[in-house]
């Protein structure tokens, strides 16, 4: 299935937590900003260099808390008919802290429409959240995405004379 369209069930079906491997976050991003519009929900993320963006209404105060911990606090204060995506959460897997405030969201979450994507380069899930966690792969584009994304160029261009677009089949193959 699409990893796309997976999602987007997935978060319909209220899965609470899902571990998005990948490495094009913004891809990834656009993705799940998309999904989030369909499914007329609130979409938040977050990255511990940026924050929450954009603010959540209920946390917009300055914490003492951890960026990690602020995020999770965020997210468990959240109203339903919300989507979170906190970006590169890999690296706080160590944390007990981390460990168990996920544990807590994830009984928290199911059942209500929200969300908690988590999206990394890598897998790094403890033994302790393996059965809360829904992992998915977001692969690298295939040919037919690349070739819709060289039309959509193509497209753009096409009223501009400083650009050749008479591509070969030979040179779209080679982009």
């Amino acid at each position: 299935m699409d990893p796309v369209r997976e999602i987007e069930v997935l978060v319909r079906a209220k899965y609470p937590i899902i571990w998005i491997t990948s490495w094009e976050e913004r891809r990834v991003e656009e993705a799940l900003q998309r999904v989030a519009k369909k499914l007329d929900r609130k979409f938040h993320s977050w990255s511990v260099t940026q924050g929450m963006k954009p603010e959540t209404k209920q946390r917009n105060k300055k914490s003492s808390l951890p960026g990690e911990l602020e995020a999770l606090a965020q997210v468990h204060e959240a109203p339903e008919f919300t989507i979170f995506l906190l970006k590169d959460f890999h690296q706080y897997m160590r944390d007990s802290r981390v460990v168990r405030l996920l544990r807590d969201l994830a009984v928290r979450l199911r059942g209500r429409s929200q969300t908690l994507l988590l999206l990394s380069p890598m897998i790094t899930l403890p033994v302790e959240l393996e059965k809360e966690v829904t992992m998915i792969e977001f692969p690298l584009p295939d040919a037919t995405e690349i070739e819709k994304q060289i039309d959509e160029v193509i497209g753009a261009l096409k009223d501009d004379d400083r650009f050749d677009l008479d591509l070969s089949d030979q040179l779209r193959e080679e982009i």
